[in-house]
């Protein structure tokens, strides 16, 4: 089994304690089903995310195709190497299942209709999030974003090579201080990764592309306290806070998330 977490494609890390494993391989070990569960980090934020014209024009020149998903492309990666050697940790590569909450259960989704995900899983379990409803931008739409970039840090140029320089160029600790919470991080549709998204029209027709032959089983559901658990360190704090925030005003929502953070 193969875990992607949560955090709206902006925050996370498959090393947040919430997201400890070892409990659920020790209960289905108990269970007489020994299983083999991974974590996978993958790049957040503009590091995951961030695509445009002239970043496509940049992946050219280095021989790349398509254009942003940097995120889910860690993540491909990462099941290309499992399917490839899991056998030799006692594995079966015919057996994986993907699953994920929040923005990883939207990962899993786009792996199921992703260009060069397939056949690398067989099974996919969604929990909260579907690529639908977490929309991928189209690449018009990115450019949008990718200009607000530039203007906070006042790149200037006259071409693309000289933009996409000079914002490699600024230190990781001033673009997390310059990109407010508010900016949009989202998988994009680029014609190539991710070449066609499900609608909600797709849905309703049941179009046969949600459901690709070489998946053998697909488990959708809801998870209760999905933000909770991104809000806070410990889930327990979080069950804390809501229930604190259920017997309380509305002015007061926001001490109290004080308080238990």
């Amino acid at each position: 089994m193969v875990w992607f977490h949560g955090g709206g494609f902006m925050i996370g890390s498959a090393a947040w304690p919430q997201y400890n494993p070892s409990k659920m391989a020790a209960v289905a070990n108990h269970a007489g089903k020994p299983t083999i569960i991974i974590v996978v980090n993958y790049r957040v934020n503009i590091f995951g995310n961030l695509a445009s014209k002239d970043l496509l024009e940049d992946a050219k020149a280095h021989g790349q195709e398509g254009v942003g998903n940097q995120g889910l492309r860690d993540q491909q990666t990462a099941l290309k190497w499992i399917h490839k050697y899991i056998k030799g940790f006692g594995g079966d590569p015919t057996r994986i299942t993907l699953f994920g909450e929040s923005a990883g259960s939207a990962s899993v989704n786009a792996h199921m209709v992703a260009k060069g995900s397939e056949k690398l899983f067989s099974r996919a379990i969604l929990e909260s999030g579907t690529i639908t409803m977490v929309s991928a931008f189209p690449l018009e739409v990115q450019e949008h974003f990718y200009d607000q970039v530039l203007r906070y840090f006042h790149i200037e140029g006259d071409t693309a090579k000289e933009r996409v320089e000079k914002l490699r160029k600024i230190p990781l600790d001033d673009i997390f201080k310059a990109i407010p919470t508010s900016h949009p991080h989202r998988p994009t549709v680029d014609g190539y990764f991710l070449d066609w998204v499900p609608t909600f029209a797709d849905i309703e027709d049941k179009n046969p592309k949600l459901f690709p032959e070489w998946l053998d089983e697909v488990l959708f559901g809801c998870t209760k306290d999905d933000v909770l658990s991104c809000l806070f360190y410990n889930l327990q704090l979080g069950l804390h806070f809501r229930c604190n925030v259920e017997r309380r005003s509305n002015e007061d929502h926001y001490r109290c998330y004080q308080q238990c953070s």
